[in-house]
């Protein structure tokens, strides 16, 4: 075999081998930006780099994927529609209150199913995993919910349904039959002047 044609036959392989690498590289980023969402394109952009951002998505996933998850049964989901019933009624007389007992509630959900519960961003990170499509409004719950005391009513009403777009994806279908009066805009007055739902 002439030295041409072994250089031919190699630089061929070597181009296979490079498609083939590049199109596993594009179907696992396909993977990542169709699970992730809109959060695939947040990471990148808060680590600079695609690269970066795949290796923590994929981390994430890993991590998830050693957690014991498990669905709620029926009377967990009932005793959780309650309460959320019970926070969201809340609202009308102390906004505040009902958001902390509605982040506390989504809390208590997360743990019963496997999660481990700790700070905040890594609870997050977790909830990408399964939960991309609800994470910016869990997320922007949480940044009013921290700041509560300053916010209006209307953003605190915002706050508590972001919060419930996040429960519901959690409990899953169940959760839709949960009453919805914040979805409304309108508010009136309390006996305290403040705007409630």
């Amino acid at each position: 075999m002439s030295t041409g044609i072994i250089v031919a036959i190699i630089a061929i392989v070597v181009v296979a081998v490079a498609l083939l690498l590049w199109a596993k590289v594009g179907g696992q980023r396909g993977k990542l930006r169709k699970q992730f969402g809109p959060e695939y394109d947040r990471v990148v952009g808060e680590l600079g780099s695609r690269k970066e951002a795949e290796t923590e998505l994929a981390a994430r996933q890993q991590r998830v994927g050693e957690y014991q998850l498990r669905a709620l049964d029926q009377q967990a989901q009932d005793k959780y529609e309650t309460q959320w019933i019970d926070a969201q009624e809340h609202f009308v007389e102390a906004p505040g209150d009902a958001l902390t007992d509605a982040s506390g509630l989504i809390d208590s959900v997360l743990t019963d199913q496997g999660y481990p519960v700790s700070e905040h961003g890594l609870t997050v990170a977790d909830l990408s995993v399964h939960h991309a499509r609800v994470l910016d409004q869990y997320r922007a719950a949480h940044d009013i919910a921290e700041r509560a005391t300053a916010a209006s009513t209307e953003e605190l009403r915002v706050a508590m349904l972001n919060y419930r777009a996040m429960f519901t994806e959690l409990l899953g279908d169940q959760a839709e039959s949960a009453p919805k009066a914040l979805a409304s805009g309108s508010t009136t007055q309390n006996g305290s002047g403040h705007d409630v739902a």
